[in-house]
């Protein structure tokens, strides 16, 4: 690219401009190249997801008072924080209730188990505990 013949300042915010093409086309390739490993990262963490297992601390019909209580075990070798849980409730004549949700109390250790304690409606009778979210730590040495 030749700049055009224009006073000195001119010349240097053109010399300034060219210079940056060739940043801009590095950063444009390390993002195509970054790309298709950002679009793994949803299949990751649904092997991830299918790899947690809620287990309900009451024999059935799983609530005590208004709250149910449990654990979710990790079977990765991944440290997870923020795991966020969805109860789906039904009431005695099996009409669906509102959902709720609720966290796991700290992080889930690899190959470790944590424990959770949430407020269902009081007229819930069956429900269904589910992880919904999650975030990785680490990788955890065994």
């Amino acid at each position: 690219m030749s700049c055009p013949a224009r006073p000195p300042v001119f010349l240097l915010a053109c010399e300034r401009s060219s210079a940056r093409i060739p940043a801009l086309c590095g950063l444009l390739a390390a993002t195509l190249v970054l790309f298709p490993a950002a679009a793994a990262l949803p299949q990751v963490a649904s092997d991830l997801a299918a790899a947690l297992h809620v287990d309900l601390d009451q024999p059935p019909p799983y609530v005590r008072g208004s709250r149910v209580t449990g654990s979710v075990t990790n079977d990765t070798d991944y440290r997870l924080t923020n795991v966020r849980l969805r109860v789906d409730a039904f009431d005695a004549a099996g009409q669906v209730l509102p959902p709720a949700f609720g966290w796991v109390n700290g992080d889930v250790p690899a190959h470790g188990r944590a424990w959770f304690r949430i407020q269902v409606p009081p007229s819930a009778v069956r429900l269904s505990v589910s992880v919904v979210d999650f975030d990785l730590v680490s990788v955890q040495s065994p």
